[in-house]
């Protein structure tokens, strides 16, 4: 079922895009990097197996490609006396080569952040107190993406990619009334690795679709603080998960440097997990600590005011009884819309 998802989102996004990418068409081919892989290469005057030899390239030489015509390569070469020279390469002498990227993303895994906001509202309502603020939550995480791709073609580009995503929040609140003052602190935690098959098409004019499709390996974690009157109490733990993911953006790139191109992106998600385990500790300044492990649960607490307040922990099973409502496991979604700005090295 995920699998069919992923899949149609990158065919949504696709036949989004179709109209944009058809008038980019004609807009001129960017310009692309090729090592030649040949012991020797032959550059010609012309697109052409008979046409005369104008330079023999060394293998391992790295050339900027201005455009491609059928199977060759238009490039130029820096001689030793430092002139330039231009000729064609047959694409089976040489190899387009890519680097990685760098960006930020954006998320938004609500069971992490109901538990978040959960807590105080559950604590206030224990001591007859209401939450002064509403809790921090995740929105925004750092990202790092390195990418292996092999330029097919000057317009398409296949690879294996690795990627990073992590994002925390702390929060800390103050309860006080006459008698008493309490803190109260929350910090959800996300962290992802993934490793990616990734397809860029490029129609022109620095602009691409980008799609892939991954498996992620997630890490969530969660911590819920009592502090007041010299004494503290503390339930934190983390739980994983893998899962299969897709992605898929629409971008440009434009070239700042001999190897380095600016790029943005948009584009979409999908990823989530669910049935993830772990281990959860509760501890107290009484030198009290119990471990646990088990299933990461979603599930509703009831309060003195007789209502319930979501919370996200692991158990050894799943919680029950008059006090818990709603109990089912937690499911951490990754999914949503992301930005992305950084830079690309190609090598």
């Amino acid at each position: 079922m995920r699998v069919r998802a992923c899949l149609l989102l990158f065919l949504i996004v696709s036949l989004a895009g179709a109209p944009l990418f058809a008038a980019a068409q004609k807009a001129p081919a960017r310009a692309a990097r090729v090592k030649v892989i040949a012991e020797q290469a032959n550059l010609r005057e012309k697109p052409d197996i008979g046409s005369s030899i104008v330079q023999q390239i060394p293998e391992g030489t790295v050339l900027e490609a201005d455009r491609k015509e059928g199977e060759w390569y238009f490039v130029r070469y820096t001689l030793e006396d430092g002139g330039v020279i231009g000729g064609w390469l047959h694409e089976s002498l040489v190899e387009p080569v890519e680097g990685g990227t760098a960006g930020v993303a954006t998320l938004a895994p609500r069971d992490l952040n109901d538990g978040a906001r959960g807590f105080p509202d559950w604590f206030g309502a224990m001591v007859g107190l209401p939450a002064p603020e509403t809790a921090d939550i995740l929105h925004i995480g750092s990202a790092a993406e390195v990418e292996l791709a092999y330029r097919i073609s000057p317009r398409l580009a296949i690879g294996l990619g690795a990627g990073y995503l992590h994002a925390a929040n702390g929060d800390k609140m103050t309860f006080a009334d006459e008698l008493d003052t309490r803190t109260v602190s929350t910090k959800p935690s996300v962290s992802s690795g993934s490793v990616k098959v990734t397809a860029r098409f490029y129609p022109g004019a620095g602009l691409y679709l980008r799609g892939a499709l991954g498996l992620y390996s997630v890490k969530a974690g969660y911590l819920y603080r009592i502090e007041g009157g010299g004494t503290w109490t503390e339930s934190s733990g983390s739980a994983t998960a893998t899962s299969l993911g897709a992605e898929a953006a629409f971008g440009g790139e434009w070239a700042v440097g001999l190897r380095t191109a600016f790029f943005a992106e948009a584009g979409l998600r999908m990823a989530g997990v669910d049935e993830l385990t772990g281990e959860n500790t509760d501890s107290s300044s009484a030198d009290v600590k119990v471990i646990e492990t088990g299933t990461l649960y979603y599930f509703g607490r009831m309060a003195a005011d007789e209502n319930d307040y979501p919370l996200v922990a692991v158990r050894a099973s799943a919680p029950a009884g008059s006090y818990y409502v709603g109990t089912r496991r937690a499911d951490l979604n990754l999914s949503g819309m992301s930005i992305r700005v950084g830079l690309r090295y190609r090598f």
